[in-house]
This record gives C-alpha cells, structure tokens and sequence, in this order.
C-alpha cells in the first residue's frame, strides 16, 4: 500500500481532501520534534483517524541524536541528510533519511557529490534504514545534476541491498501525486520495474513493523507473534 509522506502547516485537510482525489489509502503527517508539543499532535493525528476512512500516520522530522526518544512517539522517524550522516547512520538509526543528493556544490568531473558510499550502504542494510526521496525536491530542482546524483544513489542501494522510498514529501496539496505518477518517476531515477513497485510500499512496511515492535507482536525481523484465538 502506497502511504504518502508530506510536512502539514495546519492544512492536514487539503492534503487529505487530495489523497481522495488521488486515491491515495494512507498518508503520514510529518512534523517537527518538538517534545513540548508532542501530546497535542499524537491527538491531532486520532482525530483525524477518527473522522477519515484513511489510515493516517504520525511521522517526526528529528535531528540524529533525537531518533531513540522519537521512536517511542512516532510512526515513522525522519532524518534529514546533514554534516552528521555518518552518525546518524552508524548510532543514531531512524528510519528514514533522505535529501542525500542534495550537497550545493557541484560535482566533479569523475564524482558526483550524491551523499551515499560504500561504507553508508553497508550501515544501511545492517542497520535497516531507508533512502529516502523527495519528488516536490526534484519537482522544484530538475536538474541534470541532481537527477545524476540521484540515479547514483539507486545503484548503490541495490548493490547493497538498501530499501528504497520514493514519496512526495509535499508542504502543499499541489506537489503530490498518486501511486502511479510515483512509480512512472521511479523509473526515470534509474529503478526497474521491481523497485518501482517496492520503493511505494516501503513505507507502509517500515511503519507496519514499527508498530508490530511497540505492540511487542514483532520479536525479530522475520518473527511476528499472532493471535492464537480463532
């Protein structure tokens, strides 16, 4: 199930109005860590639950160190690319980070300053975090470089079996798309048509998880307790 990601400023319903209109079944609202506020948004996000046929998920933007207390209170923790990517990969552990091609400065001839090595790869795959990418960051910066760097990124993770996302990590209604517009993007980054159809259901699975974890129902990956009642 395609769950979209996008930052709400007091307009959850626009973006909601539009998941309809996109037949989109699951959206998670990403807010800020702000531990002060973080009673009044978890009972933002029942409400909404209460009065929509969606799913609605609750995701927290955090800086690398805020990961371990977010985790207890989100759906989805979300970290964006910075100067402490190696930590936040190698310690710090969200589930998410994205915004990785993004380094201001040009590439080189012979290198391209797409954020990812070898050595994130492989803290990536053993620590389950996903790449993540934003199609408003690409919809308002299509540049050949960016794009470049980007396709980089889609190598490395399927060389080390890295999960992808691709969402539209929207700030207003008019920068998401549906499911299929995603998957039709995926394939221009340089996916194939099997990660193009896993890179929008990662999202839901990484969330399904986190909260199989919290209800004590998933032990290990691969071990999830079921009810024994018929």
């Amino acid at each position: 199930m395609y769950v979209d990601i996008v930052f709400p400023n007091n307009n959850e319903k626009d973006f909601l109005s539009t998941c309809s209109a996109l037949e989109i079944k699951g959206i998670c609202f990403v807010y800020d860590y702000q531990p002060n506020n973080i009673s009044k948004i978890q009972q933002r996000i029942m409400e909404l639950n209460k009065k929509s046929d969606m799913q609605i998920y609750l995701g927290l933007l955090v800086k690398p160190k805020q990961a371990s207390k977010a985790r207890k209170l989100a759906d989805l923790v979300i970290v964006k690319s910075s100067t402490q990517n190696r930590e936040a990969f190698e310690k710090y552990k969200p589930d998410i980070i994205y915004n990785l091609e993004s380094d201001k400065r040009s590439d080189k001839v012979h290198y391209k300053r797409a954020g990812l090595n070898q050595v994130l790869c492989k803290l990536a795959n053993k620590n389950k975090i996903m790449i993540g990418f934003s199609f408003s960051d690409i919809l308002n910066n299509k540049s050949k470089e960016r794009i470049g760097r980007i396709n980089q990124n889609v190598k490395y993770c399927r060389k080390y079996n890295v999960d992808l996302l691709l969402a539209s990590f929207a700030y207003n209604k008019w920068e998401m798309r549906s499911e299929n517009d995603i998957k039709s993007v995926a394939v221009m980054l340089g996916m194939n048509t099997l990660e193009s159809k896993n890179v929008v259901n990662n999202t839901h699975n990484k969330i399904k998880d986190n909260i199989d974890y919290k209800k004590g129902n998933k032990i290990i990956d691969g071990i999830t307790l079921t009810s024994r009642d018929n």
